[in-house]
């Protein structure tokens, strides 16, 4: 499941002046972004990824690069929002598998008694 790491009111405050073919286009980008953490430099996949037309993306590229601070389709907030919360679930599976083992261990000891 992709959790879009943008607070709402800084989303809405992103899509406001956006067309309603725009803000679908910009929520694809950003999906996609943050599923696989970064967009190609490439108009007809970004059009693909947007699922508009290369002539619609090419229309509205400009007012979509634009709501990305960063050149090459970087987003540094969404890249610091997927590295934090890796390394919360990095730290939750390991804590599990400590539980884990501890409670199997544990078990395996009331066995043999």
């Amino acid at each position: 499941m992709i959790i879009l790491p943008i607070p709402l009111p800084r989303w809405l405050e992103l899509i406001e002046t956006l067309t309603l073919a725009e803000r679908s286009a910009f929520t694809y980008l950003v999906a996609v972004y943050c599923r696989d953490g970064f967009l190609p430099n490439d108009d007809k996949v970004l059009a693909q990824i947007a699922r508009v037309s290369l002539r619609g993306w090419l229309k509205m590229r400009p007012r979509l690069a634009l709501k990305f601070p960063c050149e090459g389709w970087r987003w540094p907030e969404i890249d610091a929002t997927i590295v934090r919360r890796e390394k919360i679930s990095g730290k939750r599976s390991d804590a599990g598998a400590k539980g884990n083992f501890s409670r199997l261990h544990g078990m395996h000891n009331k066995r043999r008694a």
